[in-house]
């Protein structure tokens, strides 16, 4: 089954918060907040359908602030980083 990751991130064009999928918009908020809270409740519905996922959180500069991996992540596993799970 394959990784389902989400990015939040914020556009230049209109300056909201948008979660994407694949390249695409799937949701925008004003607020970068709102915009994980939402990816996260997303995550959370995802791990419990058994489906693993990844959040990506970008600052206002395009730079990787946060990665949020969801479920048993055998790739953090591999890279030696601390397993979790999002709440």
């Amino acid at each position: 089954m394959a990784r389902h990751v989400m990015h939040v991130a914020q556009r230049e064009d209109d300056g909201l918060w948008h979660i994407e999928v694949d390249g695409a918009s799937i949701a925008k908020f004003p607020q970068e907040i709102e915009a994980e809270l939402a990816a996260m409740a997303r995550g959370n519905e995802l791990l419990a359908q058994g489906r693993q996922c990844e959040l990506i959180v970008y600052d206002t500069h395009g730079v990787v602030d946060r990665w949020v991996p969801f479920g048993y992540d055998d790739l953090a596993d591999r890279e030696g980083r601390t397993r979790w799970l999002a709440t």
